[in-house]
């Protein structure tokens, strides 16, 4: 076990035992009011696959599948309805007593089938209040409104993989991530991207990708300084690439493959120290490949080793935001076909220029120096690369010895009081058990909620 793993177990138990005898409401159940307004909602779904068996007329709510409920009120904070391999997808009617949850900030009906529903006013006047609001991969359809009274501070919004039409709406500058890709939507993105430009926005994600829109991409990047990654891939959009775009100093990832811009790669992009990948690919841009890619861009695998250090994903390059990482599939663009390196392909900084008009050499320095014979196996760490000799291999360090030892005395300690009292053992895991289902929530913004919001999406 390492020492950083030891540390953090001992962490996560020592807070989680503090918590769950400290400063909890065990008494909290369901408000009758909201449980009624949840068996008015399962009335107009669909459930081929009974998943909401446990939704009964005297349970209490707080305790059915798909529910969460605050621990000091009892109401009704998330709706976690989405679908997941192997269950079959709910369907029906959106019904308005969700209105009713006064508190829901989190409503997951991701990867359903609601059979081409237009969703009503009421639906998306409701969203106003939520913090995450994914409706990925369902049959919506309809324009999709301004979304501009976002109450919540930091709002996530999924709503790709359907089929909106129309313009793109306008934002609050409380939402942090957007997925409007694989729709319909149309037009020009001037009014959604220049609307008040003195107005900061903390958008971090922005994938418009896999739509019909169409016209120059503006000049009105500034206001946008927080983004860290933008896909404007697989649209009508022309012109030339904005020089203002390199303004966003955060920004870790660009694609704007198969539009019709034209024109030469801004120089101004230099000045986006933290970008990665580059992907402008089947378009009509001309001019010479700048020397300033040559120069900063093999800088990104150093970025790229810490990203990628720790992590088990062999075919994923990870962006960093400020509510955990994003991820998008390693792919390698050889003229025009897409190959995924599934397993050979362990960490690249990715630059696709392909299919354009692009003239002069290559800088040099993107070419790297040889791999050497003995350069078969590469580990990205902590350590120092650096092989230790036969000796050191042998001794012992102590102090992480001590930690591990008090790690363990503390944890079978725990587990023997625990055995001990029986309320506080119901406490303790009705505690770990809530604690899980917030982790998965944080893994799901993390990790796997970024495969809807920024990576390939198959719909």
């Amino acid at each position: 076990m390492s020492p950083v793993t030891v540390t953090f177990l001992m962490l996560v138990f020592l807070e989680s035992f503090k918590l769950s005898f400290c400063g909890r409401n065990h008494n909290v159940t369901c408000i009758q009011s909201e449980r009624q307004a949840l068996l008015r909602f399962k009335l107009h779904l669909k459930d081929p696959s009974n998943r909401l068996s446990s939704w009964t007329k005297n349970g209490d709510c707080c305790r059915w599948d798909g529910i969460i409920c605050s621990n000091v009120s009892g109401h009704v904070i998330e709706l976690h309805l989405g679908s997941s391999r192997g269950t079959r997808k709910l369907g029906g009617k959106l019904n308005p007593a969700l209105l009713d949850l006064n508190h829901l900030t989190y409503l997951d009906l991701s990867d359903n089938d609601f059979r081409q529903t237009e969703i009503p006013t009421w639906f998306w006047n409701m969203s106003s209040n939520l913090s995450y609001f994914n409706i990925f991969r369902n049959q919506f359809q309809g324009n999709i409104p301004d979304l501009l009274t976002m109450t919540q501070p930091s709002v996530l919004i999924d709503l790709s993989c359907n089929n909106f039409t129309g313009s793109l709406p306008l934002l609050s500058s409380n939402v942090t991530a957007i997925d409007f890709s694989f729709n319909s939507l149309s037009g020009s993105m001037s009014h959604f991207l220049c609307h008040k430009l003195n107005e900061p926005m903390k958008l971090e994600i922005l994938n418009l990708g896999h739509n019909l829109l169409s016209g120059k991409i503006p000049e009105c990047w500034k206001k946008w300084s927080r983004l860290v990654g933008i896909k404007l891939c697989d649209n009508n959009f022309s012109g030339k690439i904005p020089g203002s775009m390199g303004a966003l100093t955060l920004l870790q990832s660009l694609h704007v493959r198969n539009n019709s811009v034209v024109g030469e790669i801004p120089s101004s992009l230099r000045h986006c120290g933290e970008l990665v990948t580059v992907d402008f690919g089947s378009n009509q841009l001309s001019g010479d490949i700048p020397g300033w890619m040559g120069e900063r861009l093999p800088n990104c695998i150093n970025n790229l080793s810490a990203m990628n250090s720790g992590n088990n994903s062999d075919d994923k390059i990870f962006y960093r935001t400020s509510k955990g990482s994003l991820f998008e599939d390693i792919l390698v663009v050889m003229k025009g076909r897409v190959v995924n390196y599934d397993t050979t392909l362990k960490l690249v900084k990715t630059m696709d220029l392909s299919d354009n008009n692009l003239s002069g050499e290559i800088p040099e320095e993107l070419f790297g120096p040889p791999l050497s014979e003995s350069s078969t196996d590469v580990r990205f760490g902590t350590g120092s690369g650096v092989p230790k000799n036969r000796e050191d291999q042998h001794q012992v360090d102590w102090f992480f010895l001590t930690v591990e030892l008090g790690f363990l005395s503390g944890f079978f300690g725990t587990v023997f009081l625990l055995m001990l009292c029986k309320s506080g053992r119901l406490v303790h895991f009705q505690y770990v058990d809530e604690t899980g289902h917030s982790l998965e929530i944080v893994e799901s913004f993390g990790v796997n909620r970024t495969k809807n919001l920024y990576s390939g999406i198959v719909c």
